[in-house]
């Protein structure tokens, strides 16, 4: 079964990507930094899977589109998963995206559902029998919740993680899932509840997954540090170390500073 895993993303810009962080604590280009830092980490982390057990590499079939890149996939015993950038394209710095063995995608204009479909049907020509959309704030995924979600995918329609914003952290989704993109209040707390009440109405067998947290604030990226110091994958070192230094320049008038440096 090939599962394209598709990571929805803007490039960083600042005052552009995380708006919602931006705030007295957290300036516009920090936010843009934390950014960058997540599209590290989950670059790692779909890079770490591709390299654990018994996975090997091979060389990805490229279709006649002109925006696919030559990739590699990733093989196991069940699945083969084919990692793949789905980029906005306006006014970006492309050569953030410059990452060998990623295939790539423009989104094209429309709502994100719109979107998400037009990368499912890109998948599907080129020979995918499933997607995994997860977005830059799906840090608190790890390799177990990607295999569970890649291994549900050959006996379920569809699977989700929920966020508790009322999103979701990624969904999973068969070629006969693709409705449950159709009529979502996206951006809103709705997300959830209609793909559930959609999946239900059409008899989509959908796997619900624990629910896990969004990033929205700076108390968001407090939990985000908590979580990746609790791990131990190379790639949760990294994020955690640069979050770190991140929140400590913020607080760098603060008395607590000196002490935030020997914790």
């Amino acid at each position: 079964m090939r599962i394209a895993l598709v990571l929805v993303a803007k490039a960083a810009v600042s005052g552009r990507v995380k708006t919602r962080l931006i705030s007295p604590l957290v300036s516009a280009q920090q936010a843009a930094d934390v950014q960058i830092a997540f599209l590290k980490f989950l670059r790692n982390l779909v890079e770490t899977l591709a390299e654990s057990g018994s996975h090997r590499f091979t060389q990805a079939a490229v279709g006649a589109a002109p925006q696919l890149s030559m990739a590699n996939t990733v093989c196991t015993d069940d699945f083969v998963i084919q990692p793949l950038l789905f980029i906005d394209p306006l006014g970006q710095p492309r050569e953030q995206f410059n990452w060998p063995g990623w295939r790539t995608i423009f989104q094209p204009p429309g709502d994100l559902g719109d979107r998400m479909r037009f990368c499912a049907q890109v998948c599907l020509a080129e020979k995918a029998d499933a997607m995994i959309f997860i977005g830059v704030d799906s840090v608190h995924l790890n390799l177990a919740l990607l295999r569970w979600m890649a291994q549900d995918l050959l006996k379920s329609q569809a699977v989700m993680l929920p966020a508790h914003d009322g999103g979701y952290v990624a969904l999973g989704l068969r070629p006969e899932a693709l409705p449950l993109l159709d009529n979502i209040a996206w951006g809103s707390a709705l997300v959830c509840r209609q793909t559930l009440d959609r999946a239900v109405n059409l008899r989509i067998a959908l796997s619900m997954g624990d629910q896990l947290p969004d990033v929205d604030t700076p108390d968001d990226l407090r939990l985000v540090m908590a979580a990746m110091a609790s791990r131990q994958d190379n790639a949760a070192r990294e994020l955690y170390t640069c979050l770190r230094s991140m929140m400590i320049a913020t607080h760098s008038g603060d008395t607590r500073h000196d002490e935030s440096r020997n914790d």
